[in-house]
């Protein structure tokens, strides 16, 4: 298995998300986020600076995701990680819509809901939104997400 700065990969492709010191340029930390299969990060959002949000894409499970609901093996399904400033994982989760879909682009709203922005197959018709739009049979997506971030 191949490592990143001591992270080691977990799959075929693991998402990864480094952080470097402001005023140097130096390499803080690097992780890597990850199962057997794909998981491709895509977008990062940092806010009051001691919450860092990611997103991407997997096609596999994540183990410290007890809430997930089971995609078929192969399928995109959008996911949202968020760590603390030191790199720590805090939570993540994953998409439950039918169809296969990848977040983009992540931020934090003034009253600390994530929003995303993506792309989807078929539309957003899943548990893990608040408000989408266009709801359905499109590519792009902007969405609410459920949690946010104290979750």
């Amino acid at each position: 298995s191949a490592t990143l700065n001591g992270s080691n990969n977990a799959g075929e492709h693991d998402a990864f998300l480094a952080r470097f010191d402001g005023e140097t340029g130096n390499l803080n930390w690097t992780r890597l986020l990850g199962r057997s299969a794909i998981e491709k990060g895509h977008g990062v959002a940092v806010y009051d600076a001691d919450v860092i949000l990611q997103t991407g894409f997997t096609t596999d499970v994540f183990l410290d995701d007890p809430g997930h609901v089971s995609s078929e093996s192969g399928e995109m399904k959008i996911f949202v990680a968020q760590y603390d400033s030191s790199g720590h994982l805090q939570w993540t989760r994953v998409d439950d819509s039918g169809s296969s879909a990848w977040g983009n682009s992540i931020d934090v709203t003034f009253g600390g809901h994530v929003v995303l922005g993506g792309w989807t197959s078929e539309g957003l018709e899943s548990s893990s939104w608040t408000e989408s739009f266009p709801e359905s049979n499109s590519n792009a997506f902007v969405a609410k997400y459920l949690y946010d971030i104290s979750a």
